[in-house]
């Protein structure tokens, strides 16, 4: 059996950027929360003041915490919805298909993608250009539609749907 690695995402430099930025995002709200907290203490010299602000501050996010958590398990939690996409298959006979799309809709149950907006698809000398592209490993099939334009270095084609059997 495979040890999983504890670290494997602090060697992708997208998620240390997220962690870093998101540090500063925290080290920002605690220096903006003890600047009110000092400014209210200047004004009024009166502690209760500040345990008012820090009442106030915890009673809507206590709140929220009660009902999000029950809110968001109704929720179907199916699908994972991407931005900027960019996928690649390698098929065991067969040359490397990449494809890229601004965003995609990723259902965890099945593996099937639904890719929608620049949706680009290229494979050997091939690019296929359209707006939409439902893949279905269920169905073995690669539907693209909406704009698509079939390019390669000797020939352009235009069409409504491009169904390609995967």
């Amino acid at each position: 059996m495979k040890k999983k690695d504890p670290y494997a995402a602090l060697r992708i430099k997208e998620f240390n950027f997220f962690l870093l930025v998101r540090f500063a995002l925290v080290f920002g709200w605690s220096m903006q929360f003890i600047v009110i907290e000092w400014k209210v203490y200047e004004l009024t010299g009166d502690p209760l003041y500040l345990g008012l602000i820090g009442l106030m501050e915890i009673i809507p996010a206590l709140s929220m915490a009660l009902f999000a958590g029950h809110i968001v398990d109704q929720k179907e939690n199916d699908y994972i919805f991407l931005t900027n996409v960019k996928g690649t298959i390698n098929f065991k006979d067969y040359n490397l298909i990449e494809i890229s799309s601004d965003f995609g809709k990723y259902n965890v149950n099945n593996y099937d993608t639904i890719f929608s907006k620049n949706v680009m698809i290229t494979y050997l000398d091939n690019t296929i250009k359209g707006e939409y592209l439902d893949f279905s490993w269920d169905r073995n099939l690669m539907i693209i539609s909406k704009n698509v334009i079939l390019e390669n270095n000797k020939s352009s084609l235009k069409s409504d749907v491009i169904e390609v059997d995967i």
